[in-house]
């Protein structure tokens, strides 16, 4: 009971607190380590507190509490991020690649919106051809 215990007189008896991380179907890591029995199991664990604390009493009985923890095998916000950040530039590039194809028509169009008169650019030209 020493080396469980560390005391030879406890008050409470030892409980084995067992975390478990997995990732689908594998234990990726566990830990284990031997804490005193909280006071609200000591009701449900009265068999085992008897057991232990009785020197004659062998095998000794232990609490052990398991707690699972999940990870992702793939980390879900990084890959919206990943594939937005893509998008962002594909979309970009064809943007650019767009404006640079039709800036003449797009300079023709901003001087037809942008003219004091009404007139457009071909009219103007025309205008100018006609007289």
């Amino acid at each position: 009971m020493r080396v469980i215990n560390g005391k030879k007189a406890s008050v409470s008896i030892p409980m084995v607190h067992v975390n478990l991380v997995h990732a689908g179907e594998e234990v990726t890591s566990f830990r284990a380590k031997v804490v005193p029995l909280p006071q609200e199991y000591s009701n449900t664990h009265a068999e085992s507190i008897n057991h232990f604390k009785n020197q004659t009493h062998w095998p000794k009985l232990l609490v052990v509490k398991y707690e699972w923890e999940e990870r992702d095998l793939v980390r879900l916000d990084a890959g919206i991020a990943a594939i937005t950040l893509l998008g962002v530039v594909v979309g970009a590039y064809l943007m650019a690649k767009i404006v640079s194809k039709s800036k003449g028509e797009l300079e023709e169009f901003v001087n037809d919106i942008s003219s004091e008169d009404g007139l457009s650019l071909a009219a103007r030209r025309e205008m100018i051809k006609g007289e």
